[in-house]
């Protein structure tokens, strides 16, 4: 499949969603356009959102940062922004390969998708899943970068 949904890899990719303080929040908008472009292509894959914490030099964003985790929450409650969506709270802020490291040890599909929470994936040129896929399936490759902006 070159394009559109690729629902037979939905269950051998895990996508993993670093998300932390920043001047927007409250906002869920850039997650929700995030979890959904994903969405588009991955509908049944599982997402964990990786929600870290604050770091002293921007304790001025904690009471926005925790809204912006309750309000995400309740929208991934209530409209399910897709199946197997799930945020992994960090204690303290750990930053993004603790995080990743810590939620690795869920992870139980052979292939990983890490995507930043303000990087949406684009629809044109479409994405090659499977080559990328059998790529590093076939130990060719470890990592496929996708080239995020023109």
């Amino acid at each position: 499949m070159t394009s559109g949904r690729c629902a037979v890899l939905d269950q051998q990719i895990t996508v993993l969603i670093p998300t932390s303080p920043i001047p927007r929040h409250p906002a869920t908008d850039l997650i929700e356009e995030c979890v959904a472009a994903i969405r588009h292509y991955l509908p049944d894959a599982r997402i964990v959102i990786m929600a870290d914490g604050v770091r002293p030099q921007i304790e001025n964003r904690r009471a926005q940062y925790e809204e912006y985790k309750k309000v995400l929450g309740d929208k991934i409650t209530a409209f399910a922004l897709g199946r197997e969506t799930e945020i992994w709270f960090a204690h303290e802020y750990s930053q993004q390969a603790i995080m990743t490291r810590t939620v690795l040890e869920t992870v139980k599909t052979p292939l990983i998708m890490f995507v930043e929470h303000d990087a949406m994936l684009r629809k044109d040129p479409p994405i090659n899943w499977q080559a990328s896929a059998d790529l590093i399936l076939s130990g060719q490759a470890n990592v496929v970068r996708l080239y995020n902006w023109p």
